[in-house]
């Protein structure tokens, strides 16, 4: 089988998800910032888009503070693809995820 392929992956202020399932995305960012530690910001969304993968996948999506070793925040879920090409979106709202100090984190997906 092929390699899933991640077509999409954002960081935003506000996802609203429309009745037609179309997805409007506000205030994308790439960097946070705080000058006082620790600290919990505002909720805020990620956005994923795969694509290439068929049958039924569990998922998970990590942020992960390299310089402390552990997760700060971990979503789980699952989907049921039938056609190879559709592309499935996953977004998530992030609340109350603690960050201890400065430092590199990385998303694990």
């Amino acid at each position: 089988m092929d390699e899933p392929v991640l077509v999409g992956f954002l960081f935003a202020d506000r996802i609203v998800e429309e009745k037609t399932n179309k997805k409007v995305i506000v205030g994308t960012f790439n960097v946070l910032g705080s000058e006082k530690f620790p600290v919990a910001f505002p909720q805020w969304f990620l956005y994923a888009a795969v694509t290439n993968l068929i049958g039924n996948h569990s998922f998970s999506i990590i942020l992960y503070d390299i310089d402390r070793k552990g997760a700060i925040f971990e979503f789980t879920g699952g989907f049921e693809v039938k056609d190879k090409d559709a592309v499935i979106e996953i977004v998530t709202g992030i609340t109350n995820a603690q960050f201890k100090g400065p430092g590199k984190y990385n998303i694990v997906f």
